[in-house]
């Protein structure tokens, strides 16, 4: 069996043992140690698990106990009295950095070590940053809309409320940590903007230059001079000449108005998340490592490039060159220019829900993809039927000096928009955990069985009908969609996607598998035949997945009229949904009835026709 320990000390560094753990007998890979620059890049811990494993552990000296401080209970002693030192650790679906406290046996803390948790998913460091990333990128935009124009730039205080710490520096970081944001840094540094600049410069008099008139009384009058000797063909018109002479000399410069904004911004980015970082390292830093490592690698990349040739020697700003054309249209000062003018919303937003996802070390991707794919499925939604200014501030709540982000799971936002089709107006509706109450009224919406709360629904109607009346005419579509990171390939929720339907379910009752797979199975399978069978008036019902970093995957998935799932994976561009979106619209506008929708759309978008549902 495969251990490795991690070491455990107090306060003052001192070694106080080490926490030994245990591998699975089936898993020799499963516990392992990267390299410090490894660990340093990714801001890890050196000695990692996996999720959803389960391991042994062994403390030494046997006097000590653990305690997670990730709040996950995931230590679970021994129930031999004899070895209360021993026990297992089963992390479930947590990821990121597990910081433990170890207790003597008077139940005073005298010592802490930390492991790094990995998600299984092959690419999910990746995934996570592109999510952090992009979900800033919208949320900027978003607050930028809100925003009134003459609202003054001022940065927020960094703050002692660790929550709000997590939230400023996880939007800051999206924000100057997206590629092209470096790219960007990269282009100015390699291909500074320069300008020819003229001064006059001291020359000695003895080496060539090309004289002007002012030139000529300097030779005459300068002082500072020195006798021509007698043979020099000069000695019979002056006995004396200045030593030197002013002469104007042109060369290219980097010491230019745009250059010194660029060194502007990045101070301005360094100073805030330096203040950041001084005022998170005054909490607990056991339990606030994780965001001081991220922050001071940050502010440490933001050292490097300001030490750079291109920026240091310039003089101080005076004044910002928003006219310039250098500023508004070359690339690299361009996006510079933006992210500045962003940085100060992004370390206004706040964002509750955000600390289910990453604070106190946490890096909870599949929360993470949940809320990632809403703001994908919501721009999608925008750009068809655009929105308000108030309608955004559904999502988004201006305060005194904060702009709240209000997505959090269980919270349920709805959207409202118009859009035409030819010349038929289409009514839509988007929301994000909205509940279908159980109710027998067929006019209703609502379930036949049981309460559902898809993660996400979009609704259609024709724009002749109010939205109740509508539904209570049948004249509504409504198409549902459930986000499922941990998910890789399509087989993994519906099984052998060639196979029949019959097959399928042969495939989902098969006992034979582990109770774990057969779960997970039959679990997608039957939630998405719920949300389409039980909630009247639903055309479909359809998991949104990332699937697998080096593989091949289909845009659009269909094994049953209404049931399927898409690839939507964080930094791949495609318009599956999109299109699909489009189709359900026309089909809205054309007044075609449940079957022909989901026909149609099983043909065009897989190629086969579509089993038809008993």
């Amino acid at each position: 069996m495969i251990s490795i320990d991690v070491p455990i000390a107090n306060e003052a560094g001192i070694a106080l043992g080490a926490l030994r753990l245990f591998a699975p007998s089936d898993s020799d890979d499963a516990i392992f140690r990267i390299d410090p620059a490894e660990a340093t890049i990714y801001a890890e811990e050196e000695i990692q698990i996996f999720e959803a494993t389960r391991y042994e552990y062994e403390i030494d000296p046997p006097s000590l106990r653990a305690l997670s401080l990730a709040g996950v209970g995931a230590f679970r002693p021994s129930a031999n009295p004899r070895q209360k030192n021993c026990g297992t650790l089963d992390l479930k679906a947590y990821v990121g950095r597990l910081a433990i406290q170890f207790i003597n046996e008077d139940g005073q803390v005298v010592g802490s070590s930390a492991i790094e948790v990995r998600s299984r998913k092959l690419g999910y460091r990746e995934d996570l940053r592109i999510m952090i990333e992009e979900i800033t990128e919208h949320a900027v935009e978003l607050a930028f809309e809100l925003r009134a124009p003459t609202t003054l730039r001022a940065l927020p205080d960094p703050t002692n409320d660790s929550q709000v710490a997590y939230q400023q520096f996880a939007f800051l970081n999206g924000l100057l940590g997206r590629k092209s944001f470096k790219d960007a840094i990269q282009l100015v540094l390699s291909r500074p903007h320069e300008r020819i600049d003229s001064q006059l410069i001291q020359k000695d008099i003895r080496r060539g230059f090309r004289p002007n008139g002012k030139n000529l009384l300097e030779i005459a009058r300068g002082g500072n001079r020195f006798p021509v000797p007698s043979g020099h063909p000069l000695a019979a018109r002056a006995s004396t000449l200045p030593s030197s002479i002013t002469v104007a000399s042109s060369g290219r410069t980097r010491d230019v108005p745009e250059n010194r904004f660029v060194r502007f911004a990045l101070l301005t980015f360094s100073s805030f998340l330096s203040n950041l970082l001084e005022a998170v390292s005054k909490l607990n830093r056991s339990e606030h490592a994780r965001l001081i490592a991220d922050c001071r690698s940050l502010v440490c990349s933001l050292k490097n490039i300001l030490d750079h040739k291109t920026l240091s020697g310039l003089s101080v700003l005076d004044s910002i060159p928003l006219s310039s054309s250098v500023l508004q249209q070359k690339s690299g000062y361009r996006e510079i220019l933006q992210a500045w003018l962003n940085f100060d919303l992004a370390a206004k937003l706040f964002w509750e829900a955000g600390s289910d996802a990453y604070e106190l070390g946490r890096r909870d991707v599949a929360k993470l993809y949940e809320y990632w794919a809403f703001f994908k499925l919501f721009k999608i939604f925008s750009e068809k039927f655009p929105q308000s200014p108030l309608a955004l501030s559904t999502l988004i709540e201006k305060t005194k000096d904060k702009l709240g982000l209000k997505l959090k799971a269980g919270r349920n936002l709805s959207f409202f928009g118009k859009a035409h089709v030819g010349s038929v107006q289409i009514n839509a509706r988007f929301d994000y955990n909205r509940t279908f109450k159980r109710n027998f009224s067929v006019a209703d919406a609502g379930s036949w069985t049981e309460q559902m709360r898809p993660d996400y629904t979009i609704s259609f109607w024709l724009g002749s009908y109010e939205e109740k009346e509508a539904e209570a005419l049948g004249k509504i579509s409504h198409i549902h969609f459930d986000a499922k990171y941990r998910i890789e390939t399509l087989q993994q929720i519906f099984g052998d996607v060639d196979s029949d339907i019959q097959t399928l379910v042969s495939e989902t009752d098969d006992f034979n598998e582990t109770a774990e797979q057969t779960s997970h199975k039959r679990d997608d399978l039957l939630k998405m035949h719920a949300y389409r069978d039980a909630i009247r008036r639903s055309y479909g019902a359809y998991i949104l997945y990332p699937g697998s970093t080096g593989k091949s995957w289909t845009e659009f998935h269909e094994i049953l009229p209404g049931v399927g799932a898409f690839v939507m994976r964080p930094g791949v561009v495609d318009n599956a949904v999109s299109k699909f979106f489009d189709d359900i619209m026309s089909h809205v506008a054309s007044g075609s009835i449940r079957a022909e929708v989901a026909e149609h759309l099983a043909g065009k978008y897989v190629g086969v026709k579509s089993t038809a549902s008993g």
